[in-house]
């Protein structure tokens, strides 16, 4: 399957941000990204935790609960439209006990 040539990717979202609540457990928010080929609540985010695909949103900028490792826990949160083009990640990292 190949992304539609032409169509721009999702803006990269903005404002990542973690606030950790329990032992292991935080919450994740951002802004959400604008296309020119789909609305804001057609756009898919994958959001990785250390690499590994954790969450799949679709037209939210919220999680309300993820679970990461002791340490230091690096966050990637990529937009992607209906067309199959997928914006550049944006990052950020939380520390949990």
């Amino acid at each position: 399957w190949q992304p539609l040539t032409g169509v721009a990717a999702a803006v990269t979202p903005t404002g990542v941000a973690a606030f950790g609540y329990g032992d292991l457990e935080f919450q994740l928010w951002w802004t959400q990204s604008t296309d020119d080929f789909d609305r804001q609540e057609n756009i898919r985010y994958d959001v990785y935790l250390n690499g590994v695909l954790e969450e799949v949103r679709f037209g939210s900028g919220f999680i309300s609960s993820i679970y990461g490792q002791p340490g230091e826990n690096t966050i990637e949160v990529i937009a992607s439209d209906t067309a199959g083009n997928a914006s550049a990640p944006a990052t950020t990292t939380i520390f949990l006990p």
